[in-house]
């Protein structure tokens, strides 16, 4: 239970990009966890227990449905993260396929499609990246890297000024 806490507690402070980003490994811990409460549940001694029949049937059917459990993130969240590792690996994206990414992701994390807020998600979704680095993740940071790069391709995350200064500091 305490790594359930744990979990609820790191998503709950999480960027909606980066938990979007890392759904699978998400899905992948809940069904770990799962597994290890049934077994926990395993370990009571129901027969000693002054429980009736139908109640320890109940907990043993409960045990097998944990043990069995299967996570996965949903089928639009696979999708987008097909997307974006194709467009890694093809390395050629254009700007309209970015944006285009850009705006899948933020309906499937159900924020607005407005520059803005789009800007203002990716820009947390950055510094979270910048944390993973500190923290020592960097094969989680190298990763997210290649998703910020892919993505800072969209008009609709940036700024004209920071356009601007983009086109002015490769012109020097």
């Amino acid at each position: 239970t305490k790594r359930a806490q744990e979990l609820i507690t790191e998503c709950s402070e999480k960027n909606k990009f980066y938990l979007l980003m890392n759904c699978r490994l998400i899905a992948k811990r809940m069904q770990n966890i799962t597994r290890e409460i049934g077994q926990a549940l395993c370990c009571i001694p129901l027969a000693s227990l002054d429980i009736s029949s139908g109640i320890e049937a109940e907990i043993t059917q409960l045990v097998n449905s944990m043990h069995a459990a299967e996570f996965r993130a949903a089928v639009v969240e696979e999708q987008i993260l097909e997307r974006i590792e194709l467009g890694i690996q093809e390395r050629n994206v254009d700007r309209s396929y970015a944006n285009n990414l850009l705006v899948s992701i933020a309906e499937a994390i159900g924020i607005s499609t407005e520059q803005a807020v789009l800007k203002k998600e990716f820009e947390e979704f950055k510094k979270e990246i910048e944390n993973e680095r500190l923290r020592k993740d960097h094969a989680e940071a190298m990763q997210m890297e290649q998703i910020i790069a892919l993505l800072e391709r969209a008009d609709a995350a940036s700024t004209r000024e920071d356009k601007e200064k983009k086109y002015f500091t490769i012109r020097k």
